[in-house]
């Protein structure tokens, strides 16, 4: 039987002698004394009494200064250790006073306890700020009051407190005694503020949001978004080279710099209409630049005389009774808005549209002397990818359009750059005829792998930049002074930034203190350079590079991670037996301890993207790994950030390779790693990592839980019904169709293998799902309850294929949370207290 963990501070260990608490090591399923701090003693003074009533007719009475208490830092205050003889702890106070004791209770799983109180004096305990229990009449010796049920969720360093009312002169005791449910618990007593990485901690807190870089490079600005409540604020910080200077106001988390010149611009909605306004750092100055200027998103083209909206018009109504379906994507709430690209000149006050029709228009890039724009239109086609782009320039003086690339179906951006008519292509390798591609005879390009090219419009020559370059681009950003890009790309399992001389045609990384930069922003002739990140054990940092020096501007994640306690993080390989290699990472528990076993979660990527080395987000790895869990993450073939032939195995594939690649490195790391349970593995994924836990349950059984969010069972109703089951799979299922390869849609399909499940399988989804609708976990749910196995089904009302609303996501994930704890622990507190059984 596990014996209780029990941590303590300096102050705890100096006063062992003093309290029972610190006595041999109890069991678990022991009753354990709990002495709490001392922390906050103060006189209670009575109020004039006018009157012997209030307005609701109740006399004054002191016990309702007794209320709970929810913000004690006890690192933060000159706490005591009372002593106490059997638990008991006597005090006595010169004049009436009201004294608070407090304690932290951690647990990596979730638990219930009791918590039994005997008093002398009035009193109320509390649990984070909720009340307990309380009394208010003063005993000549201990009694027992009603005994306090405690629920502690994982990770959270839970507050418990008890106040004390007590009359000059006059002794008062207390004993609290804390009585946990279950024999194996893991409550540890806290005298710190020490906690495991959590889904509070997730849910709130600070997070940076955005930066960007004034044109000159002079100014920056930074903003974080802090959540507290479920509800988001907003602080936006300047900084003049490495040295913050101001914080602005929240409207100014929505400012742009002004083109060539270092002051933000922002609008203002008046009873007038809407304004224009300028600031200027240097003064500190607004100014108002325009007034009544029309509604709509837009930007300042680089003469700073013009603005260029984006129109958003409403399409034909819906039907209230019947209802044409008018497109593919017709289910989606905006399918039938169109954006159409307009000019208002601010000296005139002129509105001019731009583009008209019935499909949409989408804004490229504006030449650097804002006489030209690139822009785009699409259409839907019957041959894959099943949508084409037609991309233009027009002449903003004369509104001449020209075409540039016409039925293209491998660009997706394209930008103007500082050498005279070439252009920078954001694409897939197919584009230009294929001239990016690096694959071997009779691979197909997963288009997902991001490529760049340089387009010379003179000679209309293209040259690939990228194809010998591994690492998947992601967001491009180009000078229009220099003949420089930076841009990110998904680099194996990390987001690194990278310098492009267009002239030389060289890429070259920028050496970056994080793993993953999460945003980036630079000067126009990009030699000042800004950027945040996070690493796999770290929080958000904020940094300036100038040239290859990067300086540490703001960094967030000390003051956000100073009272967590996190495990570790390796990384690890497995080699198939053909040679192949399966890069991935593995994460272990706090505290963690080689000689005992512990369950294990396996982790993967969905759709194509790498499982990257993420620290904060809903399926944030050192998270379950804080809960007690050994976590392994792999990025198995079919990956982007590993090259085009790695990623160009997910074509066609629907979990062949793959799986087996799963399922070989998980009973690998069980054999070199003696301290995995590996009786008690479990995996999970989402989307098209939902789709991969359902398949691997038909091939394996190693696993002895699994957990598929808005998981697809069957390719073909995906197909026809996902939102982006079509284009997706013209990817994942590429010239492969139910009518022309049903072996595909019939073998690879978990729906179509469903006898062969026996692993105990949760599908949770939303409701609203459009791009893997719920149907898919509908019809696996009814196909195993057929099977008579063990499977939970559990939909999030009102919500897609990300849950986002904050009060869904708690519920969401605590469910995963609980599910695991069910058949890794063998503990199904946590899910018998969310989902009770009914009869039904």
């Amino acid at each position: 039987m596990k014996q209780m963990r029990r941590p303590f501070s300096l102050l705890a260990a100096l006063l062992v002698a003093l309290t029972s608490l610190c006595a041999q090591p109890q069991k678990a399923t022991d009753t354990l004394t709990v002495v709490p701090l001392q922390v906050q003693q103060y006189r209670v003074m009575t109020p004039f009494i006018s009157d012997s009533l209030n307005v609701q007719g109740k006399a004054y009475d002191a016990t309702d200064l007794l209320q709970p208490v929810n913000h004690i830092k006890l690192s933060q205050t000159h706490a005591t250790m009372p002593e106490a003889t059997e638990g008991v702890v006597s005090l006595q106070t010169a004049e009436d006073a009201i004294t608070t004791y407090a304690i932290r209770l951690r647990t990596p799983s979730y638990e219930q306890a009791t918590l039994q109180i005997e008093t002398t004096a009035p009193f109320v305990v509390a649990l984070d700020g909720a009340k307990l229990s309380s009394a208010t009449q003063y005993q000549s010796e201990l009694k027992e009051a009603s005994p306090a049920s405690l629920t502690l969720t994982p990770g959270r360093s839970h507050l418990l407190t008890l106040q004390l009312l007590t009359k000059g002169g006059e002794p008062a005791q207390y004993r609290l005694r804390l009585t946990p449910a279950k024999a194996d618990s893991q409550i540890e007593l806290r005298y710190d503020d020490k906690e495991y990485l959590s889904l509070e901690y997730m849910m709130t807190g600070r997070n940076l949001y955005s930066v960007s870089v004034s044109p000159t490079g002079r100014y920056t600005l930074l903003t974080e978004r802090e959540t507290t409540g479920l509800k988001s604020s907003y602080r936006t910080y300047l900084y003049q080279g490495d040295k913050l200077i101001s914080t602005l106001s929240e409207p100014y988390r929505f400012a742009s710099w002004m083109p060539h010149e270092d002051k933000l611009y922002r609008t203002l909605t008046t009873d007038e209409g809407r304004q224009l306004i300028s600031y200027d750092p240097k003064t500190q100055e607004e100014r108002i630049v325009a007034e009544q200027i029309p509604a709509g998103s837009f930007f300042i083209l680089p003469d700073g005389k013009q603005l260029l909206y984006t129109i958003e018009e409403e399409g034909p109504a819906r039907g209230k009774i019947t209802e044409q379906v008018l497109g593919r994507y017709d289910r989606m709430a905006d399918f039938r808005e169109r954006t159409f690209l307009a000019l208002y000149n601010l000296e005139s006050g002129r509105y001019q549209p731009l583009t008209f029709g019935h499909r949409s228009t989408y804004i490229h890039d504006v030449s650097p002397d804002a006489r030209e724009i690139i822009f785009s239109t699409s259409e839907d086609i019957t041959e894959i990818p099943f949508s084409q782009s037609n991309f233009y320039t027009m002449s903003l003086e004369t509104l001449e359009v020209k075409p540039l690339f016409t039925k293209e179906r491998s660009i997706s951006s394209v930008s103007y750059t500082a050498l005279p008519d070439v252009l920078l292509i954001e694409g897939d390798a197919n584009a230009f005829g294929g001239i990016g591609r690096n694959l071997p005879e009779g691979m197909v390009t997963n288009t997902y792998d991001g490529q760049l090219f340089l387009y010379n419009r003179r000679s209309m020559q293209a040259t690939p930049l990228t194809k010998e370059f591994d690492p998947a681009v992601k967001r491009v950003q180009v000078s229009t002074v220099r003949p420089v890009a930076y841009f990110t790309a998904e680099n194996k399992d990390r987001i690194s930034l990278y310098r492009l001389d267009l002239t030389r045609q060289q890429i070259e990384q920028v050496t970056t203190t994080e793993d993953l930069v999460r945003s980036f922003d630079m000067s126009e002739d990009a030699s000042q350079l800004a950027y945040y990140g996070q690493s796999a054990m770290n929080a958000d940092r904020f940094y300036s590079l100038r040239g290859k020096r990067e300086t540490l501007l703001y960094d967030l994640a000390k003051s956000k991670m100073q009272n967590l306690e996190l495990g570790s993080v390796s990384d690890w390989v497995h080699t198939m037996p053909n040679g192949d290699k399966v890069e991935g990472r593995y994460y272990l528990p706090p505290h963690f301890d080689e000689t005992k076993q512990y369950p294990m979660i396996v982790y993967y990527y969905g759709g194509t993207s790498p499982t990257t080395r993420f620290f904060e987000g809903s399926y944030s790895l050192p998270m379950y790994a804080a809960q007690g869990y050994v976590v392994l993450t792999l990025n198995p073939s079919g990956t982007t950030g590993f090259g085009q032939e790695y990623a160009a195995r997910h074509v066609n594939a629907w979990g062949k390779v793959t799986a087996d690649e799963i399922v070989a490195a998980t009973r690998q790391f069980c054999q070199e790693h003696p301290y995995v349970n590996a009786k008690k593995i479990g995996c999970m994924g989402a989307s098209y990592g939902g789709f991969m836990t359902q398949y691997l349950q038909t091939i394996t059984d190693i696993f002895a839980a699994a957990i598929s969010h808005a998981g697809i069972s069957a390719l073909s109703s995906y197909w026809g019904e996902g939102t982006w089951g079509i284009g997706y799979s013209t990817v994942a299922s590429y010239d492969s169709y139910p009518w022309n390869n049903p072996q595909l849609y019939t073998e690879q399909s978990p729906l179509f293998r469903a006898d062969k499940i026996h692993t105990p399988l949760l599908l949770i989804h939303g409701t609203d799902d459009t791009n893997v609708p719920i149907g898919e976990s509908i019809q696996m749910y009814n196909a195993l309850k057929i099977l008579g196995r063990e499977v939970e089904f559990v939909k999030v009302h009102g919500e897609d294929h990300i849950i986002t609303a904050p009060e869904k996501k708690i519920e969401w994930t605590n469910t995963l949370f609980a599910w695991f704890q069910k058949w890794l622990k063998d503990d199904p507190t946590w899910w018998d207290a969310r989902y009770p059984e009914a009869h039904l």
